[in-house]
């Protein structure tokens, strides 16, 4: 039997622009390649923030936690937002700390993240990325590629899949994604 990675796809911008036009090309690529994905728009959840007894929130975290649990590989496509992620994909990965008592649960997993950004290229893009791998890292996952991507801040609707980042880069970072996920799940 042909082992197809199961890969859960978050994009973390609240709003309908860059990130997510890239995240639904990337889940494409990924399905062409054999890939299970689960492509979570945050934009589309409900997720409290976290506070003291948050694991008794009503919200839509418990179906997400049970996704990354059974997730093979992770990929984060994120904006960039003054060298940060958004706050709702902040929640959401305060949220996951109720998975991690150890970074060896995570150890065998793939992880790649992808930082969009409107601001030229040594700024906030990098940090945003860079703190998304450290989350990854933190959790014991093996951190793949980050894919730093400029847009347009007010973008026409999937003008970003125009880019030569996007259009050469996107299968790369897939192939090397499902790669990395079928080694280290033994496959």
């Amino acid at each position: 039997m042909v082992f197809a990675p199961k890969v859960m796809l978050v994009c973390g911008s609240p709003r309908a622009g860059n990130s997510e036009s890239v995240s639904r090309r990337l889940a494409g690529i990924l399905k062409e390649k054999g890939a299970l994905v689960d492509l979570v728009l945050l934009r589309e959840k409900n997720i409290l923030p976290w506070h003291e007894g948050h694991e008794k929130a009503k919200d839509d975290m418990p179906a997400l936690l049970e996704k990354f649990k059974n997730a093979d590989a992770y990929v984060i496509v994120s904006p960039s937002y003054y060298g940060m992620p958004p706050g709702i994909l902040k929640n959401f990965i305060d949220r996951t700390d109720v998975l991690f008592g150890s970074q060896e649960k995570f150890k065998d997993r793939a992880a790649s993240v992808v930082s969009i950004g409107a601001s030229p290229l040594g700024g906030g893009i990098e940090h945003n990325g860079e703190n998304l791998r450290l989350f990854f890292r933190m959790i014991g996952a093996r951190n793949m590629d980050c894919l730093y991507l400029k847009g347009n801040p007010e973008p026409k609707k999937d003008e970003i899949l125009k880019e030569k980042d996007v259009i050469e880069r996107l299968p790369m970072l897939a192939e090397n994604l499902l790669l990395a996920a079928k080694k280290l799940r033994g496959q």
